[in-house]
């Protein structure tokens, strides 16, 4: 926990749930940012700063948009707070105030198939345990979404679901308002859970 995360992977394999749901299952408060290319020093700097005094997770999404020299700064801080932490320390010197060093956890996510991306330097990376994330099987997320709306026919539904989606990524032509992913796919099995359950004789 002390070297915190780095967790990469293709998108909508869940990188970020997952360790969401990883924090609440062990009671512990967290936050999620979104990064971007117009993330500052600042920002970053304030998220450590309460992050050590108030003991949350926090998860830094797409930490590869992010400018390089910004995650460099960054990086350095980290390593001091690292470095504090295994040394067995109470408080810590962070930006010429002495804060309380609570136990936190730093998880950060990218997916380094994306071109235009940052690099991640050398001294963030390093003091960052890296967590491979493969693509999610998308007919057993389907089946078990459908299964729990109320669907008997989840399994069979579920391959023609997937299949559909799989021809539609394969055959069409790329378009930015194009997203054939396993997180679109969801917002079309809880459309079609809530028309299952306005109307549960329908056929499926």
């Amino acid at each position: 926990v002390c070297s915190g995360v780095s967790c990469f992977g293709p998108t909508g394999g869940g990188k970020s749930e997952t360790c969401g749901d990883l924090a609440r299952l062990m009671g512990k408060h967290t936050v999620v940012f979104n990064c971007s290319e117009q993330l500052g020093e600042k920002v970053l700097t304030r998220l450590l700063g309460g992050l050590l005094q108030c003991g949350s997770w926090l998860i830094l999404d797409e930490i590869n948009r992010a400018p390089t020299e910004v995650l460099s700064i960054f990086g350095a801080q980290f390593q001091e707070i690292r470095a504090a932490r295994f040394a067995g320390r109470d408080n810590v010197n962070y930006l010429e105030h002495t804060i309380p060093l609570r136990s936190h956890h730093l998880i950060t996510t990218m997916n380094p198939e994306y071109q235009g991306r940052g690099h991640i330097p050398d001294n963030l990376r390093n003091s960052l345990r890296p967590l491979a994330v493969v693509k999610p099987d998308a007919a057993k997320i389907a089946e078990v979404l459908l299964f729990s709306f109320g669907f008997e026919m989840s399994s069979m539904l579920a391959c023609k679901l997937v299949h559909l989606y799989d021809l539609c990524g394969d055959h069409l032509q790329e378009e930015a308002r194009y997203d054939f992913s396993v997180r679109a796919m969801r917002r079309v099995i809880t459309w079609a859970g809530k028309v299952k359950h306005q109307n549960p004789m329908s056929d499926e």
